[in-house]
């Protein structure tokens, strides 16, 4: 017995020394990657004999820790993109060979670990900033991959979910030129990835030259898919105009997704409901009579549920109704409706924002032939916006000329959707063309307002 005590003490003492080297190891590594992972991030900040000092203060530290450290994957990728950060403070005749150094390091640590994707990712990059590696680095040995793609490839395999390796992955597809490739990553990464950031976001819009990019670009998933919308909205209507099919047909699959969600138990009904209702007032919804629809559908029985049964009744109207394509215009100072003709025509998709409660001002309505008018909606986009039936008269013409004043065919009536007002007059059987909504009301301020395709619109059938 007392033979063995040396024995275990001694034990006791490697086994001190052990982990005593371990934690030096591993505090020396630490060093190092940290050292590394400033100089990545950073290097826009240094100028260049400090980015040449500290990288040289990196490679000290990296021998030392190799003396007492296991090999560690993370701080290999992390000296491996550090000396890439460090080459413009490099001789020309030395970039070479630092490249090199750092591709070997990547690919040996790959060999030890060939499922960890992120090691494929700065091989990758490595690949695409010198096509001629292999030449270069004099590289013969076998090689799993054909290419730098398929690589790109084996990295999806290996971390389909990864937003980090997707994203770095479609930053080397795009060195490579493979912009398909890259925007098709870029998407998925918007799609699975909550914190995809706006600056991100705008790099990717910035890629897009044509609609075949933009198709492939555009995320199928709600919200996503409606700051899409929203920023070509802002910033390029014109081709928001051009590519509409394009943006509604992902908006479609944006909604069918939700509804799979929902129906699933993924999805709470209060969110799902939100959400309908933030896609329902996107502009670019009403040009699509089917998916206004289909919304709406849904949204009655969100709005029922919500206790606002009223609502819920007008869109049951409105979906068993057709939405008249009609022109829209709005006459101020119109202090002689039943004289004075409406000019100055938009379309109902029109987007510009204009009032009802202004005074003396008309809103006018162009009936296309073929249609029955029935009710008309009226609606702010205001919170605190209100209307009184009883100070809007209504006038109608069959000429533009002369408009003769009817009354609804009975009492408007009023309620709130979403905490917003809305009105809806429902119209007696006419032959007139021309119709104007005239407000002789003395608001101060008008607050009855939203973009015009919101503002009022005009429901019936067609007559044949």
């Amino acid at each position: 017995m007392k033979a063995t005590l040396p024995l275990l003490f001694f034990a006791c003492l490697l086994g001190m020394g052990q982990s005593g080297v371990e934690l030096l190891g591993h505090r020396l590594s630490s060093s190092a990657e940290t050292s590394a992972q400033t100089i990545s991030a950073e290097r826009p900040l240094y100028d260049r004999s400090s980015l040449r000092s500290d990288f040289e203060v990196l490679i000290r530290k990296w021998e030392r820790a190799t003396h007492f450290s296991p090999w560690d994957s993370e701080v290999t990728q992390s000296l491996a993109r550090a000396r890439l950060a460090s080459l413009p403070t490099l001789p020309l005749a030395e970039r070479p060979n630092a490249v090199c150094a750092s591709l070997r390091d990547l690919r040996s640590a790959v060999q030890r670990s060939p499922q960890e994707a992120a090691l494929h990712v700065a091989i990758a990059d490595i690949e695409a900033l010198a096509p001629s590696w292999r030449t270069l680095c004099e590289i013969d040995a076998a090689e799993p991959f054909t290419s730098t793609s398929e690589r790109l490839r084996w990295v999806q395999v290996l971390a389909p979910f990864s937003v980090t390796e997707q994203y770095l992955s479609a930053v080397v597809y795009l060195a490579l030129g493979e912009k398909e490739d890259a925007l098709d990553l870029l998407r998925k990464n918007q799609e699975i990835n909550p914190y995809f950031s706006q600056a991100q976001r705008e790099f990717t819009y910035r890629l897009i030259e044509n609609e075949g990019q933009l198709q492939t670009a555009l995320p199928k998933k709600y919200p996503e898919i409606t700051y899409w919308i929203k920023h070509y909205a802002r910033q390029q209507p014109a081709a928001l105009e051009r590519y509409g099919a394009v943006f509604l047909g992902a908006l479609r699959e944006a909604v069918t997704d939700l509804v799979a969600r929902y129906r699933s138990g993924q999805l709470p009904v209060r969110p799902f409901g939100q959400y309908l209702k933030n896609i329902r007032h996107l502009p670019l919804v009403e040009a699509d009579p089917g998916l206004i629809a289909t919304l709406d559908q849904m949204l009655i029985d969100v709005y029922r549920a919500e206790g606002n049964a009223w609502w819920a009744d007008v869109l049951r109207r409105q979906t068993s109704s057709t939405r008249i394509p009609i022109l829209k215009t709005m006459l101020a100072d119109d202090h002689a409706p039943g004289s004075r003709m409406l000019y100055g025509w938009t379309t109902d998709l029109e987007t510009r924002s204009a009032a009802l409660d202004e005074p003396s001002q008309s809103a006018g309505i162009f009936l296309p032939d073929g249609y029955l008018p029935d009710f008309l909606v009226l609606q702010t986009s205001e919170s605190d916006g209100r209307l009184d039936p009883s100070e809007l008269d209504l006038l109608g013409s069959r000429d533009n000329e002369r408009f003769h004043p009817f009354l609804p065919r009975s009492t408007p009536s009023v309620g709130s959707v979403d905490g917003k007002a809305t009105l809806l007059l429902e119209l007696p059987p006419t032959d007139f063309r021309y119709f104007k909504i005239h407000y002789r009301g003395n608001a101060k301020r008008a607050r009855f307002s939203a973009p015009l395709a919101e503002l009022f619109e005009l429901y019936g059938r067609p007559t044949r």
